[in-house]
């Protein structure tokens, strides 16, 4: 199995860096929705109706700055289609 440079596992390194880049985002484009994310991430997980609203703030991050002039995912556009995904497994 690999390994970042500080010992975390792969999965558990793209874990961190989709949820931290996920955060930064709803801060920016919904910032109550974030404060109520963070809330409930500690009282055990989130429900259907949040991670909707978290995939659709998502997404119209992906249509303003996640494609390229060929409207193919450029590499943001990539890392936000990961956290799409995401947001639907958790």
């Amino acid at each position: 199995m690999g390994a970042e440079p500080h010992g975390i596992p792969d999965p558990l390194m793209q874990r961190v860096e989709l949820e931290s880049l996920l955060m930064s985002i709803l801060r920016r484009r919904q910032p109550a929705l974030a404060r109520e994310l963070e809330e409930r991430r500690s009282v055990g997980g989130l429900d259907e109706s949040l991670r909707e609203r978290s995939r659709l703030v998502i997404a119209d991050e992906l249509i303003d700055y996640g494609l390229d002039a060929g409207e193919e995912h450029n590499a943001y556009g990539l890392k936000l289609s990961q956290i799409i995904d995401y947001l639907g497994h958790l």
